[in-house]
């Protein structure tokens, strides 16, 4: 990480982005801790799929919130690529890095994995012997992505300073679009690495998208069918429709934290990454949404 006095945004702005994403951090922090121990203390819920996916996703909101806010802290303090606040090294930077990286490339399938749940138990009758069957490959799935994808940024040199915190980026920024700016290592694989991530993600959200609309037509023709119903297959069909309603409704919201939690994030990145644009209000606005992740749960 060499020493380069450019950064986008003037002083007062990168002391309003360290800062602003700490209240929220703190409370997605909160409300995670809050889940974990209400899940670990009820037998019966850690016997359930649904709340076993809850308790991963809060496990590592808890993780990627307390690192969003350390905020620009880890950079290395001597460095003039760093924003405002930096007192850290190079270690703890690369170290910011590749927890967020990793967290961040976990938590969005984890959401996936929500609405993938709802529709397979609404599918299933709410038998769970099916999921619980593949429950272990799921996680497995989840996590051997992100991992790989963490290790290369730290090994190809990916993680440095970044706006306000340490992530995917180059020394100095936009060495890689811009050829007026000379690049301090090379970097021709991350504008393949970022594409992939991004596209990992996309995918997950239109997945996600997918299982949730298909949820919900395939409840309606459901529930149409079954009109017709009398006595007590009436009665069982109605607490089925009460509970399938249940469902379907945490799904959509799962999926509209998850949308809510992203969309700016990545929006921002894109731009970014395509054009070298920096806007300042979309770039506190995603950080903060961000952060939040833990309190949406």
């Amino acid at each position: 990480m060499t020493d380069l006095n450019y950064h986008p945004f003037s002083l007062t702005q990168q002391k309003v982005l360290a800062y602003s994403p700490k209240a929220a951090s703190l409370s997605s922090v909160a409300c995670s801790i809050f889940m974990i121990q209400k899940i670990l203390r009820d037998p019966s819920r850690k016997k359930k799929v649904y709340h076993r996916i809850i308790l991963a996703l809060s496990f590592h909101t808890t993780i990627f919130s307390s690192v969003m806010f350390l905020g620009t802290w880890p950079m290395p303090k001597d460095s003039l690529t760093a924003s405002y606040g930096a007192m850290g090294t190079d270690r703890t930077c690369t170290a910011q890095g590749f927890i967020l990286a990793f967290e961040s490339l976990t938590v969005a399938p984890l959401y996936l994995s929500l609405s993938l749940f709802s529709f397979l138990a609404v599918r299933n009758d709410f038998n769970e012997t099916f999921l619980r069957e593949y429950e272990f490959w799921l996680h497995a799935f989840i996590y051997v992505i992100p991992l790989i994808l963490a290790c290369i940024a730290v090994k190809q040199g990916f993680i440095n300073p970044e706006i306000n915190q340490c992530f995917i980026d180059t020394v100095p920024m936009e060495c890689a679009s811009d050829e007026s700016i000379e690049c301090q290592q090379d970097y021709t694989r991350i504008n393949e690495y970022v594409i992939f991530c991004f596209g990992y993600i996309y995918l997950t959200l239109i997945v996600a998208l997918l299982l949730t609309v298909s949820l919900y037509l395939s409840e309606k023709k459901k529930e149409k069918r079954n009109e017709s119903m009398r006595g007590r297959n009436k009665h069982r069909e109605n607490a089925r429709k009460l509970k399938s309603r249940i469902i379907v409704t945490q799904s959509g919201l799962y999926f509209g934290a998850f949308a809510f939690a992203y969309i700016i994030p990545t929006i921002f990145r894109n731009l970014n990454f395509c054009f070298g644009t920096h806007n300042f209000p979309l770039y506190a606005l995603g950080s903060i949404m961000i952060s939040l992740q833990g309190v949406l749960n």
